[in-house]
């Protein structure tokens, strides 16, 4: 939802030296400001997870150096990302620190599941909830930044109000990824299960050979060598056992997930007269709309259903291939019942 974003424009302006006292932005043009653009602001401090954790080292870290006077302006500031993920014995020190702050602090946490942060933590904190941004919205950020209509509206009606998740979505070949999973969506009732699974997963290790020659290109423009680590089990193909039979990883799967469901979504609102102009997948509005005469609305609607219970057992590291293949295998027979098989 662009929680960072806005965490460290707040901050900016918080230590902006010359910035009018009724104005909302920082002035962009003073030493602080200039610090702010060069990501080298002496007195920001930005807590991230170190592995899984935000780990008690670097609470104690920040919080020593908050001891000294702010080096620019009056203010010193810190960032907590994700705060969630705060190791315990970092939460219980981070909540000591606020509890009897240094003068002359500010912190500000951002998280996506604030239910976890301590209530301890919570109670000396003022909350602001972010929602997600409307389609339409998102769709006029892109266009402003020059992607053409179609694919703007595309990334936006995929991107559930992140604007950060559209701008990746709108990456062509994300867009040819998206366009392979709704069609092999739209024939699920017509083809094998193997057959729309093999699709799938043909269309992610397209997608992963993409990001691996992005990163031949780096290395040759940088001439740095890009070590194995450097790019992704998944993304070199190496993920699961190989070819056909590969993993998901769990980010591809849930992607994959909120593909195939905006796709049901537009089935059941095409086949219950929708105008196109609602769908998110308007270039296979046609498919789509066929595969829901052929199944109908309420199975799609328990088609549906049954995916919200596959995400949820992807909690339990179930594989993600397993999942989607008894997702497929069961909209096939979901099909059999209806007679679109």
């Amino acid at each position: 939802m662009g929680k960072t974003t806005l965490a460290k424009a707040f901050l900016a302006r918080l230590t902006c030296l010359a910035a009018p006292a009724d104005s909302p932005d920082p002035c962009g043009t003073c030493r602080s400001c200039a610090g702010w653009r060069r990501g080298e602001h002496p007195d920001f401090q930005h807590l991230q997870r170190d592995g899984a954790f935000i780990k008690i080292e670097q609470v104690r870290d920040a919080t020593a150096k908050l001891q000294f006077d702010p080096i620019l302006g009056a203010t010193k500031v810190v960032l907590v990302e994700d705060a969630e993920h705060l190791i315990e014995p970092a939460a219980n020190a981070l909540l000591k620190t606020l509890e009897e702050p240094p003068a002359r602090s500010c912190f500000v946490l951002t998280s996506s599941q604030s239910q976890r942060l301590l209530q301890t933590i919570h109670s000396r904190c003022q909350t602001l909830r972010l929602t997600a941004l409307a389609p339409a919205d998102v769709a006029a950020v892109l266009r402003l930044e020059g992607h053409a209509p179609p694919e703007a509206e595309l990334a936006a009606g995929l991107a559930q109000g992140s604007l950060h998740k559209a701008r990746m979505l709108c990456d062509p070949r994300r867009q040819t990824l998206v366009a392979e999973i709704v069609r092999a969506v739209s024939r699920v009732d017509q083809i094998e299960v193997a057959n729309a699974l093999d699709h799938i997963l043909d269309a992610w290790k397209e997608s992963r050979k993409a990001l691996v020659r992005d990163d031949d290109e780096d290395e040759d423009a940088d001439s740095e060598p890009v070590t194995a680590a450097a790019v992704p089990a998944a993304a070199s193909g190496k993920a699961g056992t190989g070819g056909k039979a590969a993993e998901l990883g769990s980010a591809e799967f849930s992607e994959t997930i909120d593909i195939v469901r905006s796709a049901l979504r537009d089935a059941v609102l095409l086949t219950t007269g929708a105008p196109v102009q609602l769908v998110v997948h308007k270039h296979a509005a046609g498919p789509l709309e066929a595969f829901g005469q052929r199944v109908g609305p309420l199975r799609l609607v328990g088609l549906l259903d049954r995916l919200e219970q596959a995400e949820d057992q992807a909690v339990f590291n179930t594989s993600g291939r397993n999942l989607l293949l008894g997702w497929l295998t069961h909209a096939r027979l979901a099909s059999y019942r209806s007679g679109g098989g």
